[in-house]
């Protein structure tokens, strides 16, 4: 049984031995959101400016379920049969990523999301962003749409730099590119286990409006609710989308909290006098610990959408 670091340069050398030449392989450390660090191992062709990027910790968990040489064999045979099939298509992306350089090309594809201030220090030193409340809007270029999810890099500072922009520029297409390409997805918690989802991209409010409220519940029990987007990716950004908030607000007849269970997505609660920020904050707390993975947390308090003034604070 080997350890992580033994188990990286055995992964790495045997590799070598099996690609040849032809390509170029190392581990590379990766600063990903909540100041998480992923040792990926990536994969280069020669003459191709991009590669494919292997999470390590998750094949060592693989290798320590059963290790032996049987079990670190068959993790090579899986990267590399996963590096085949994505070959033809990173070679399209390949012929993309010089144009990454030219703004006029990318500014159709930046798109926004929302990560923590706080746990993000180190990460929002090296790209552009704009604060919202205790949370900071970060922007990433959608490279790509497979079956498998979307190809994205994020946004730096060389980036803005080369392209001649501001991070206030950047936020401007973003704001109109990803209630596009993004469209907000608002349904109950129980319309959601029975995948019966509304799009308010396609639908007028008064119809969703009205399937919302045809819902029974017991009064005792406050209803939850889920705002995405169609892709379920950075979904929580929608609270960003002009007119979003407003929508649901009026749709459910209440003012709103706003409880941010991922990145991915936020719960919104119809505003009851009993409900103490506290409980929503503890709450919140217990979802993030037991259910949501560490690089998706995105706060651990609950915020308010007030609808007579359109306006979200802090709870």
């Amino acid at each position: 049984m080997m350890v992580f670091e033994d188990f990286t340069k055995e992964l790495v050398n045997r590799m070598e031995t099996r690609l040849g030449k032809g390509y170029r392989i190392q581990v590379k450390d990766t600063l990903k959101n909540n100041s998480i660090v992923e040792h990926q191992l990536m994969l280069q062709k020669k003459g191709s400016s991009v590669a494919p990027a292997v999470y390590l910790q998750e094949q060592y968990e693989l290798y320590m379920k059963q290790p032996d040489e049987e079990r670190l064999n068959w993790i090579i045979e899986n990267i590399l049969a996963s590096y085949e099939q994505q070959e033809k298509e990173m070679g399209e992306v390949s012929k993309l990523s010089h144009k990454l350089l030219h703004y006029e090309y990318v500014k159709d594809n930046i798109l926004f999301k929302l990560i923590n201030t706080e746990d993000n220090k180190e990460l929002l030193m090296q790209v552009p962003h704009i604060p919202y409340l205790d949370l900071s809007i970060v922007f990433y270029v959608s490279i790509s749409e497979t079956e498998q999810g979307i190809m994205t890099a994020l946004v730096r500072n060389q980036h803005m730099e080369v392209w001649n922009v501001t991070a206030y520029d950047l936020y401007e297409v973003a704001r109109k590119n990803t209630p596009e390409r993004m469209p907000a997805r608002f349904c109950s918690m129980e319309e959601m286990i029975f995948g019966l989802e509304e799009d308010l991209g396609k639908n007028p409010t008064d119809e969703w409006e009205m399937d919302m409220l045809q819902i029974e519940r017991e009064d005792s029990f406050p209803y939850l609710y889920i705002l995405s987007n169609t892709l379920g990716i950075n979904g929580a950004a929608a609270i960003l989308y002009s007119e979003t908030l407003k929508k649901c607000s009026e749709a459910l007849k209440k003012d709103l909290f706003i409880l941010p269970s991922s990145t991915h997505e936020v719960l919104l609660l119809p505003y009851e006098e009993k409900i103490e920020a506290e409980e929503l904050a503890c709450m919140i707390r217990n979802i993030n610990r037991e259910d949501v993975p560490r690089e998706d947390w995105l706060s651990d308090h609950a915020y308010f959408y007030r609808r007579e003034d359109n306006k979200v604070t802090a709870a």
